[in-house]
């Protein structure tokens, strides 16, 4: 799984850059917001034909669980728009919720990591 970018250690210049691995159930709005967003064009750009449906299935189980610890009503709402894909209802998913949910939730994250950065350089 490709990484969301703020998972790396950097041991000294570019060339030696350890990334860790990144487990479906890490805790990572950014990974998150990648899968969910990844499940909504897959949704919107070929529709839910059967070898999307559960790349969208499992696109959005992954996004679940990267939530489910530190963000759980968000991670069950993307639980439930995929019983209702797996449920052959997907006419009744509503995105923009989930996805202005998943927006401010990671926008959240990052301005809490860049006062952290912040404050750790001063």
């Amino acid at each position: 799984m490709a990484c969301c970018g703020q998972h790396k250690d950097k041991g000294g210049d570019e060339s030696s850059v350890r990334v860790p691995p990144i487990y479906p159930a890490t805790g990572c709005e950014l990974c998150a917001e990648k899968h969910l967003s990844t499940a909504y064009a897959l949704a919107g750009e070929a529709g839910y034909v059967p070898i999307n449906r559960q790349r969208i299935i499992g696109e959005l189980t992954a996004a679940a669980l990267h939530l489910y610890k530190a963000h759980p009503e968000l991670a069950e709402s993307i639980r439930a728009a995929r019983h209702l894909i797996q449920n052959r209802n997907e006419a009744a998913v509503d995105w923009h919720p989930l996805l202005t949910a998943m927006d401010w939730t990671a926008t959240a994250a990052t301005l809490e990591d860049t006062t952290q950065t912040t404050k750790k350089e001063a």
